[in-house]
């Protein structure tokens, strides 16, 4: 229902706000009709819902916890196409939005681990080459 209410077709005169509710409802679809990943939102709904704090409390485990947490609530936004405006280099662009992406998740590494890590943050843009980008990529392949 909310497909045919807001494709751009049906919404002459508001065709940039039409499209991107139609959009999200795509990218709602997709993640309904996957039975994965429908389990896993099903799994975490009231902790989505309650909007996952990125606070922390006064230090320990309970602190670790929560910035675990935190980062899982950070990532999840950018597991679906809808967190980029296009395959470009600008802000919002996939190449812009996943090079922070990578930064924030580093960041965070260093503050909650006790050893020095080094790993590269530099995701490429849309001219970079293979080669250039290979050492990124197996990196964060065994990332864990």
């Amino acid at each position: 229902k909310l497909a045919l209410k807001h494709h751009p077709d049906k919404n002459h005169g508001d065709d940039g706000a039409a499209a991107d509710q139609f959009r999200l409802v795509q990218q709602a679809y997709e993640v309904l009709s996957d039975a994965q990943e429908r389990k896993w939102y099903d799994d975490h709904r009231d902790a989505i819902l309650a909007g996952w704090s990125t606070g922390g409390g006064g230090g320990g485990d309970d602190d670790n916890a929560a910035a675990a947490s935190a980062m899982l609530f950070e990532v999840v936004h950018y597991m679906h196409p809808g967190c980029y405006s296009g395959y470009h280099d600008e802000k919002g662009g996939f190449y812009n939005v996943y090079t922070g992406v990578f930064e924030n998740i580093v960041q965070c590494e260093r503050r909650q681990s006790q050893v020095s890590i080094e790993l590269p943050t530099e995701f490429g843009n849309s001219e970079t080459d293979w080669s250039s980008v290979q050492l990124f990529y197996q990196t964060w392949e065994s990332f864990a």
